[in-house]
C-alpha cells in the first residue's frame, strides 16, 4: 500500500503559511499530536515556545500548509549515511550536516551507530577517527566529547600494552585536550605517570640513567605517590653514583640530596653523599653523614673507616663509596574506562 499521509504522529512539521487564528506564523516547527483522514487529512500541531513552558495547539491544519521536517531529515541522514559508508567524507558531511540542522537528535543516531560498530571490537583507531567526525559535525555535543577521551585513554593503554611507550604518551596527551569526566582524566594522568615509569625502566636497563631520570621526575609530575617517589629517589642517587665516578662531586652532591630529600634515607646514600663532601673538601659535613649512616647501621665497617679518615683528614681518595641492593618498585598495570557513554 503506497503511504499518501504528509505526516504522523510526533513528526516535527514547518509551516508553509501563517495560521493567525491560532497565534502562529510561517516558519515555526511544531508536532503532531494528531493525525487524521477522515473526511480528510488534518493534523493538530503543538507549538512550544524556547523556554519550554508554554505551548499552542492548532487544529484542523491541512497538509499543504506544512512541510514534514522528518522526512526531508530522513532523506538526508540516509543519504550521508551511504556517502560515508563509501568514504565520500565531504558529501557525507553536506548531508549529515543538513538533517542534523533540521532535526537535532539525530547527532546522537550517528554517535550511537558509530559507537555500536567500533567500540566492541575495541578498535579505537577507527572509533577515534569517526568520534572526530561527529564532533565536527556539532562541536557541542559533549557525549562525543566524553568518548572521544575514553577512546584516547583506552588506545594509549592497548598501544602500552604493546610495549609502544612514546606512541602511548601521545595518545594520553591527546585525551587530555579533549573535555572529559573527572573519573577519564584522572584515569589518564595516571596512565602517563606509568608510561613514564616504564620508559625510566627500560632506560634504565640500557645504562642511560639520566634519561631514565626525566621519566621518573616526569611519572611524579603526573602521579605524586609514595611508589613514584621511591622510584626517584633510588634513581637520584645512581645519578649521584654517575657523577661521582666520573670526579664530578658538585652534581654528585646535589642529587644525593635529592635521593634524601625523596626519602631515600639509608646508609648507602649518606655514606656516599660524605664521601662527595670529602672529596668537596668539606670534612665537617660529611662526618655529620658518616655519623648519621653510623646510627642506621652500627656495625659498617665502611662507615667507620670512613669516619675514621674523615676525622684525620684522609685524602679524598682513601673515601669508599657503598652500593644498594634497593630495586625499583614493579610497574603498575594500565588503566583503561570501563565503557562508552550512550
Amino acid at each position: 500500500m503506497i503511504e499518501t499521509k504528509k505526516a504522523h504522529e510526533l513528526d516535527i512539521v514547518e509551516l508553509t503559511e501563517d495560521l493567525t487564528e491560532f497565534g502562529v506564523r510561517r516558519g515555526e516547527r511544531g508536532t503532531v499530536v494528531e493525525a487524521f483522514e477522515y473526511p480528510e487529512e488534518s493534523y493538530v500541531l503543538e507549538f512550544v515556545d524556547e523556554g519550554g513552558s508554554n505551548s499552542r495547539l492548532a487544529y484542523g491544519v491541512k497538509p499543504d500548509k506544512l512541510i514534514n521536517v522528518n522526512a526531508i531529515a530522513k532523506t538526508h541522514y540516509a543519504r550521508g549515511m551511504s556517502f560515508l559508508e563509501k568514504g565520500n567524507y565531504v558529501s557525507a558531511t553536506l548531508e549529515l550536516q543538513q538533517a542534523i540542522e533540521l532535526i537535532p537528535s539525530y547527532i546522537r543516531s550517528l554517535h550511537e551507530s558509530i559507537r555500536q560498530v567500533f567500540a566492541p571490537r575495541e578498535d579505537w583507531e577507527s572509533l577515534i577517527a569517526a568520534l572526530q567526525f561527529v564532533i565536527r559535525l556539532n562541536p557541542s555535543y559533549i557525549i562525543a566529547k566524553y568518548n572521544l577521551a575514553i577512546a584516547f585513554l583506552n588506545y594509549g593503554a592497548q598501544r602500552a600494552n604493546q610495549g609502544h611507550y612514546l606512541e602511548a604518551l601521545q595518545l594520553f596527551q591527546a585525551a587530555l585536550r579533549v573535555e572529559a569526566q573527572d573519573e577519564v582524566r584522572s584515569l589518564t594522568t595516571e596512565n602517563i605517570s606509568t608510561t613514564h615509569t616504564a620508559l625510566a625502566t627500560r632506560a634504565y636497563e640500557a645504562s642511560d640513567i639520566l634519561v631514565a631520570c626525566k621519566h621518573f621526575e616526569a611519572a611524579l609530575t603526573f602521579k605524586c605517590d609514595t611508589r613514584t617517589r621511591q622510584d626517584l629517589a633510588l634513581i637520584y642517587f645512581y645519578i649521584g653514583d654517575y657523577y661521582l665516578n666520573k670526579n664530578d662531586a658538585d652534581n654528585a652532591s646535589v642529587h644525593y640530596q635529592w635521593a634524601q630529600d625523596a626519602g631515600l634515607i639509608i646508609p648507602a646514600v649518606l655514606n656516599n653523599h660524605g664521601v662527595a663532601l670529602a672529596t668537596r673538601g668539606d670534612l665537617e659535613s660529611a662526618i655529620v653523614l658518616f655519623e648519621s649512616a653510623l646510627g642506621l647501621a652500627p656495625d659498617d665497617d665502611i662507615l667507620k673507616a670512613n669516619l675514621l679518615r674523615a676525622t684525620h683528614k684522609k685524602s679524598a681518595s682513601e673515601f669508599v663509596t657503598e652500593q644498594t641492593h634497593a630495586d625499583f618498585n614493579p610497574i603498575p598495570s594500565l588503566h583503561v574506562a570501563a565503557s562508552l557513554s550512550a
